[in-house]
């Protein structure tokens, strides 16, 4: 099942499906969603949080605002029986490693 939404109050919900399927993945697949500030643009630094998904790992809701002048940025990645993703790499090609989600 796609990923498909980030929810949050002042914005619509930002959709996206999922780039890979994979065939035999099985229905268990979930997601984690990253959330960082705009102002630290670092995957792996301390101001990051770990958004839930729903039961069905196919909505996450993000009720914390940011404040004025500043943003958030999510990164999403799947886990599944085959394994579990990344969050893709950075542009010198080092993998996007955060210890927040499980």
């Amino acid at each position: 099942m796609p990923f498909e939404n980030v929810i949050h109050p002042a914005f619509s919900p930002h959709s996206r499906p999922s780039k890979y399927p994979v065939a035999g993945a099985g229905t268990a697949t979930v997601h984690d969603v990253l959330r960082g500030r705009l102002s630290r643009l670092l995957v792996g630094g301390p101001l990051e949080s770990c958004i839930p998904t729903d039961a069905g790992g196919i909505t996450a809701t993000d009720v914390t605002v940011p404040t004025a002048g500043s943003g958030f940025y999510y990164l999403v990645r799947g886990r599944n029986a085959c394994g579990t993703g990344t969050y893709g790499a950075t542009s010198a090609g080092a993998p996007r490693i955060s210890n927040v989600c499980p």
